[in-house]
């Protein structure tokens, strides 16, 4: 028992020799990784504001008008046409004659064609002229005698014809209504003086 009281007493002894030692403070982590960063960002230095980027208006897409065309087709109107100004003729052969002389080189068509009663037919013809004067406009084609086929007995020239050169002419030959025998209508050139210097008969017949 003394031996105890005697150890306890040199403990207390040797604690109160002992050296008053500070205790360590406890280092907050997340606090000095706070710090850190503030003091990085400290050191770096102050960026320039951006400049407002400016998007101009869109306008907006204006539909596109698709306009519908409709062709309408011309009307082709067809009008016979008697007296065409020239065609190639049959030549007389180089025969002159002095004055107003015709060669027939063409008809068209040929003479004792069958016409349908109540119809009509144009008869066309190519005269060159073989004489030595000029045919003016004033020279024309007539009827003077037989069956009158024709409403129109005249037709004057649509140009001048030299000597050498030819005119087309032509008429039309209207049947009468009912079937009957052979016809025959007359014509021919004339002169600006009413001279006649040519002539040309048409025969034919009126039948179904």
């Amino acid at each position: 028992m003394k031996k105890i009281v005697v150890f306890i007493l040199f403990v207390i002894i040797l604690a109160g020799c002992a050296p008053n030692i500070p205790a360590q403070p406890t280092m907050d982590l997340a606090a000095v990784q706070t710090a850190a960063v503030a003091t990085y960002q400290a050191s770096q230095p102050t960026p320039e504001p951006l400049a407002p980027t400016v998007i101009p208006p869109t306008s907006p897409a204006m539909p596109t008008a698709t306009e519908s065309v409709t062709l309408v087709p011309t009307p082709t109107i067809l009008v016979p046409t008697l007296a065409p100004t020239k065609k190639p003729a049959t030549s007389s052969g180089g025969k002159v004659l002095e004055g107003d002389h015709a060669y027939l080189a063409d008809q068209s068509p040929r003479d004792f064609a069958v016409i349908k009663p109540g119809t009509g037919m144009p008869v066309y013809y190519t005269f060159q002229n073989i004489g030595t004067t000029t045919w003016t406009k004033d020279y024309s084609f007539r009827y003077f005698d037989g069956y009158k086929a024709w409403g129109e007995t005249t037709v004057f020239l649509p140009h001048e014809v030299k000597p050498g050169e030819t005119v087309f002419l032509g008429m039309w030959v209207f049947p009468p209504e009912s079937p009957g025998d052979l016809l025959i209508t007359y014509w021919g050139l004339f002169n600006e003086d009413g001279e006649r210097f040519n002539r040309v008969n048409y025969p034919f017949y009126v039948a179904e």
